[in-house]
């Protein structure tokens, strides 16, 4: 809840009922209940808000709750037609799951992996092999070594076909005019 007008907003750390957390955790792996955080870009948010996060996030993982990446938006600016940010947010998502404890392979498999899983279609979709749906990101450096190499994209193939980066930002530029024209005023 924000703070009453003219009154400084809060500086000290959101209590957490750590117990109340931990049981929470226990019953969601129990239920097998999927959770996706969507945390967002480290260091994005109200520090205050975004510390509790981490830590619910943190508690969740260790219990064994399974989670997905999950991003409720194409970014920030995108509903004032600030379309920059657009298609970043899953790659951000993997980076704040990092940041709240989990390896970049784990943090990948919440995009990937899990999302298979949960639909039971793991015969389909979730890893690379042969008769397998296959859309694929080819990256510039390893995201195991920074879950940030997941922005360092250098083509993408989609249906079975290679889109190099040119054609990827032409596609992207394409894309965005397009929505800008579209936007509501």
């Amino acid at each position: 809840r924000p703070p009453a007008p003219n009154t400084p907003p809060p500086t000290q750390p959101i209590a957490i009922n750590r117990a109340k957390c931990e049981e929470t955790a226990r019953h969601l792996v129990k239920n097998g209940t999927w959770f996706g955080p969507t945390l967002g870009a480290p260091g994005t948010g109200n520090a205050r808000t975004r510390t509790f996060n981490l830590a619910v996030l943190q508690m969740a993982f260790k219990a064994g709750v399974r989670l997905l990446a999950g991003t409720d938006g194409p970014g920030s600016g995108y509903w004032r037609g600030d379309y920059s940010q657009a298609g970043r947010s899953v790659q951000d998502e993997l980076a704040g799951l990092v940041e709240a404890g989990l390896t970049p392979l784990e943090a990948l498999k919440t995009a990937t992996v899990n999302p298979a899983i949960l639909f039971n279609m793991t015969s389909q979709l979730g890893s690379v092999e042969a008769g397998k749906f296959a859309d694929l990101l080819l990256l510039d450096a390893d995201p195991l070594m920074d879950i940030a190499n997941t922005k360092r994209i250098a083509a993408v193939v989609v249906n079975g076909r290679l889109i190099d980066g040119a054609t990827r930002q032409k596609l992207i530029d394409d894309e965005m005019a397009a929505q800008k024209a579209n936007a509501k005023p």
